[in-house]
């Protein structure tokens, strides 16, 4: 029933973007090019605050705003659609020491992720006001859309160990060897001003739904630390809760789990325990990460050439007429 509901919607969107609005002409200015500059951050288990916090746009930890930056190129097919591709960087990052979660805190997992990403989307332009401010000489014109599309990007989780970061996928901190290459799903929206048909500067918030839970590197549970005595960086990177041992939070926090053991314990409760099989809760696998950006943006756009067949068809005041010298008859 509700999918049916959807594609009625989306059908009404698309006849009403190819009828509503007249067809867009080879001679207008339906191709731009440009970039765009904001902050990006991410949403996982290294993400939150609080309790009542751990996930969304709540729980973002603004210390841990990275960069974001990127490339596009853009054209219009009618005046409501638009297909854009673009190349993008996003600095992610979050940490556990700023969690008031006891559990998260004394965890105690960082990390920081350059994200690189190639993306296409279809634009749906809803809002269109053509003459902002009504001065009847057209300069400035204002739209609003949404988005969605279908990217691919390659991620490289780090953390940093004594000064020095260092890649976590190759170290396998809980067994799973996760490629660096993987899928998302690009949704947003934005507003833009164009100005003298030309400049275009606008704002928009992107969401990126991935398929992946390890662009933090932290997904299921801890394995036995015993299974990284051959590689001491990852046994330090793999559970780093005993760098809390002495902390007035690793040894009061939280109360008791399951079997009775303090939460605030690393020694039972993360990987040191003294059953080889034995390994606590490390990450929320039922949800996989997303990461976000917003910014704004300045794009340049080009005049297309005219058709013959528009200039016969839009054009024909323009055409030089012929007429037949008539003489004078007396």
């Amino acid at each position: 029933m509700h999918l049916t509901v959807m594609k009625r919607f989306l059908l009404t969107i698309a006849i009403s973007g190819f009828i509503v609005f007249p067809k867009i002409s080879d001679a207008q200015y339906n191709t731009d090019f440009g970039f765009r500059l904001g902050a990006a951050f991410y949403f996982g288990d290294l993400s939150g605050t609080s309790d009542t916090a751990q996930w969304g746009p709540l729980g973002i930890q603004f210390s841990q705003v990275g960069l974001n930056f990127g490339f596009t190129g853009r054209h219009f097919i009618s005046p409501s659609f638009a297909i854009q591709g673009s190349f993008n960087y996003a600095r992610l990052r979050g940490s556990d020491n700023l969690s008031q979660i006891p559990t998260h805190y004394v965890r105690n997992l960082s990390f920081r992720n350059d994200i690189m990403e190639l993306a296409a989307q279809l634009e749906y332009h809803f809002i269109h006001l053509r003459d902002v401010g009504r001065t009847y000489r057209y300069k400035l014109s204002f739209t609003s859309y949404i988005f969605a599309g279908i990217g691919g990007f390659y991620n490289n989780p780090k953390a940093q160990l004594n000064g020095t970061w260092h890649a976590l996928q190759p170290l396998q901190t809980e067994g799973v060897n996760y490629s660096k290459f993987q899928m998302a799903i690009p949704l947003g929206g934005g507003i833009e001003f164009r100005i003298n048909k030309k400049h275009i500067i606008g704002w928009d918030v992107t969401a990126r739904m991935t398929f992946t839970d390890y662009v933090d590197d932290v997904s299921t549970n801890y394995l036995h630390h015993s299974k990284f005595d051959d590689n001491p960086t990852a046994k330090a990177l793999q559970d780093r809760s005993i760098e809390q041992k002495g902390t007035y939070e690793y040894n009061v926090v939280g109360g008791t789990d399951k079997n009775g053991q303090p939460i605030g314990n690393a020694e039972r409760y993360y990987s040191y325990g003294s059953n080889e099989n034995e390994g606590g809760v490390r990450g929320n696998s039922s949800r996989n990460d997303w990461y976000m950006w917003t910014g704004v943006s300045y794009k340049y756009a080009i005049r297309g050439k005219r058709s013959k067949f528009n200039r016969r068809k839009y054009h024909f005041a323009r055409r030089k007429v012929k007429r037949r010298r008539s003489r004078a008859k007396f």
